[in-house]
């Protein structure tokens, strides 16, 4: 799959993938070496050879992922594990257990972020033909070189071993990078993408287990709702990505305003919601009247004729017996009496349920 067309949490898998992969290749390189001084004592200086090219091999993959490239390391990556546990129990012999290793092309196939599920099961069955393939044809191949049977002994065990902990290193990083993915997409169901801020569904989910809170301990529990006043204009007029600006500068204004316990989500378009546990109206009234003079003296929708953004607000604090809809209700009717009265300014909510709920036009 293309990088562009990945979503978020696809290219985080990715990049992790890459990023395990260019680790393995350390290992790999590591491996071989000692491989290398394992012909080395049994006397087989074929498999020397063999453990040279394939150092050779891992290092040039090392040095092209570190440049971006992807698809050049992963074919000489098969290459390599195929041909070199292939040629290796051809030279001393299939009771070596090196044809172990090229297994490990089939956990490293379905942990590959870049193809689909019917895909990998394709390439799946196309490898356990190859391996079925070779191990026929290794069965019937004397070996090059004659090594006791205890050295042979030696060598199976050892890449047994080596096999069970390259697949062990494999599972966990896998396992890793399924986490960071959902964790990531964790964040993504619950953050907005444009502030960072909590989105409405995760406020509100805040919403009800404050209130129950509230409830229990007969605390009280304020909510602001917050409206960027005439904020149609400002896309109309400079531009959606200017309008997008102007959320993001609210936003890092109410978060730098409230207390450490208090919550802010976008609650949709222009609109802003905070929660404040434990606060009165009048504690806050008072955050809200910091946050409108904090927003009108630094944000500007035209930045050369430095024309200032203002928010207006509505405040309510939770009634004892009230639901919750009944306090954003208030709320939302504070905010709009404050729009019909000329906006720029924070309106406390009636302690009254509004007869009649309707939003003005703004």
């Amino acid at each position: 799959m293309p990088e562009a067309g990945m979503l978020d949490t696809q290219r985080i898998a990715a990049d992790r993938f890459w990023h395990f992969a260019r680790q393995g290749t350390l290992i790999a390189i590591a491996m071989h070496v000692i491989f290398g001084v394992a012909g080395w004592v049994v006397g087989a200086m074929p498999l020397i050879a063999v453990q040279v090219a394939t150092i050779a091999i891992y290092s040039l993959c090392y040095v092209l992922t570190g440049r971006g490239h992807r698809w050049l390391p992963i074919v000489l990556t098969w290459l390599d594990l195929l041909g070199h546990a292939t040629i290796a129990c051809w030279i001393v012999g299939v009771e070596s257990g090196f044809q172990y290793y090229s297994w490990i092309l089939l956990p490293l196939l379905f942990a590959n972020v870049h193809r689909n599920l019917k895909m990998k099961a394709v390439m799946a069955l196309c490898l356990i033909v190859i391996y079925v393939a070779i191990d026929w044809w290794l069965h019937r191949t004397s070996p090059w070189v004659v090594v006791s049977p205890a050295a042979l002994a030696g060598l199976r065990y050892f890449n047994i071993v080596c096999f069970l902990m390259a697949l062990g290193v494999i599972a966990a990083a896998h396992a890793q990078t399924v986490d960071a993915a959902a964790q990531r997409l964790a964040a993504l169901a619950s953050t907005d993408m444009l502030t960072g801020m909590l989105n409405r569904r995760r406020m509100s989910d805040h919403l009800q287990k404050e209130l129950a809170q509230a409830r229990e301990g007969k605390h009280p529990l304020s909510v602001m709702l917050l409206d960027i006043d005439r904020f149609k204009f400002i896309n109309d007029e400079y531009g959606h990505a200017r309008g997008d600006q102007v959320i993001v500068a609210v936003g890092e204004i109410l978060r730098a305003n409230v207390r450490q316990q208090d919550l802010v989500a976008r609650w949709g378009g222009e609109e802003f919601l905070v929660l404040q546990p434990r606060a009165e109206a009048e504690a806050a009234r008072e955050t809200a009247e910091r946050i409108r003079r904090a927003v009108a003296s630094y944000v500007v929708c035209d930045e050369a004729d430095a024309t200032p953004v203002t928010i207006t607000i509505g405040v309510a604090s939770w009634r004892n017996g009230e639901r919750l809809e009944e306090t954003m209700q208030r709320a939302d009717a504070a905010l709009y009496a404050g729009k019909r009265a000329g906006r720029d300014r924070v309106v406390i909510a009636s302690l009254d349920p509004p007869t009649q709920f309707q939003r003005a036009a703004v």
